[in-house]
C-alpha cells in the first residue's frame, strides 16, 4: 500500500537541492549525492511509494494550477510566487527521510525548500546543451502525455497508473502551462531558460554550484565539502532508470 507520509517526520537533515530540470542528468545526480552520503529524492522515488502523489498533487495545485501559474508563463502579480499551502511541516513529512532532492517534482519547489531549511542548504544547478535537452525532453513528454496511458490505463488502475500519470502530467503543466503535447514541447525551451535564470538570480553565489554534465566528482565534492569517492561518477540512463 505504501507509507503515508503525513504520519512521518524528519529523520535526517535536509542539505542539498539539485534544482535542474528533468533530463539534465537528474538520475546520475541522485546516485552521486547518495554515494556522497545524501539520500536523495527523485521522481523515481515516487514509484516506490505511490502515496507520495497524494501530497505532491495538492502542492502542485497550490503553487501552479489554482492560480493558472507556470514557469513558462509566471503570474508576476503574486509576490514571490511561492505556494501558500506547502512549507516546512509538509516537507518534513514528505521528504523527511532524505537529505537532498533532484528532478521533478522537487525542483519545482526549490524556493519553498530554501525557505523551509534556511541558509545552510546548498543548490546544485545542472545545465545541459539546450538542443540536446530539448530532444530528450520531447521524448519524455510524448511518453507521459500518451492518451492511452492518461485516459485508459489511468482509469483502469487509478492507484498506480493514475497517481504516476497525475504527477507526470502535473509537472509538465507546471513547467509549460499546458497539457497539450505539441504546445508543451514548444514552450519547454523558454521555461528552461526562465527557470535557470530565476535560480541564478535568487541563490547567493556561495551557495550555488553550476554543474555541467561530464564534470566528474571534483566540483561537486569541493562544493559540498566531501572527499572524492574512489569510483567513477555515475552515468545513469534516465529513460531506462524509469
Amino acid at each position: 500500500i505504501g507509507v503515508d507520509r503525513r504520519k512521518c517526520s524528519r529523520q535526517v537533515p535536509f542539505e542539498v537541492i539539485s534544482a535542474g530540470f528533468p533530463r539534465t542528468g537528474t538520475a546520475s545526480m541522485q546516485e552521486a549525492l547518495t554515494i556522497l552520503g545524501y539520500p536523495t529524492y527523485h521522481f523515481s522515488s515516487l514509484l516506490t511509494n505511490l502515496r507520495d502523489a497524494d501530497m505532491w498533487l495538492p502542492a502542485l495545485d497550490a503553487k501552479f494550477f489554482s492560480r493558472d501559474h507556470s514557469i513558462a508563463y509566471p503570474k508576476d502579480d503574486v509576490g514571490s510566487r511561492k505556494a501558500p499551502s506547502i512549507g516546512k511541516k509538509d516537507f518534513d513529512q514528505l521528504l523527511g527521510h532524505v537529505s537532498a532532492s533532484t528532478d521533478v517534482p522537487g525542483c519545482l519547489f526549490w524556493e519553498e525548500l530554501l525557505d523551509a531549511y534556511g541558509p545552510d542548504v546548498k543548490v546544485v544547478l545542472v545545465d545541459r546543451d539546450l538542443d540536446t535537452w530539448q530532444r530528450s525532453f520531447d521524448g519524455l513528454v510524448d511518453g507521459i502525455m500518451n492518451p492511452f496511458v492518461r485516459h485508459v490505463l489511468a482509469t483502469l488502475d487509478p492507484f498506480i497508473v493514475g497517481r504516476v500519470s497525475g504527477v507526470g502530467v502535473g509537472w509538465i503543466r507546471a513547467i509549460t502551462g499546458t497539457t497539450d503535447t505539441a504546445l508543451a514541447k514548444q514552450r519547454a525551451r523558454e521555461a528552461y531558460q526562465k527557470h535557470y535564470a530565476q535560480v541564478r538570480k535568487a541563490v547567493p553565489k556561495d551557495r550555488l554550484l553550476e554543474y555541467r554534465l561530464g564534470s566528474g566528482w571534483e566540483p561537486l565534492c569541493e562544493f559540498l565539502g566531501r572527499p572524492v569517492p574512489d569510483c567513477e561518477f555515475p552515468h545513469v540512463n534516465e529513460a531506462k532508470a524509469l
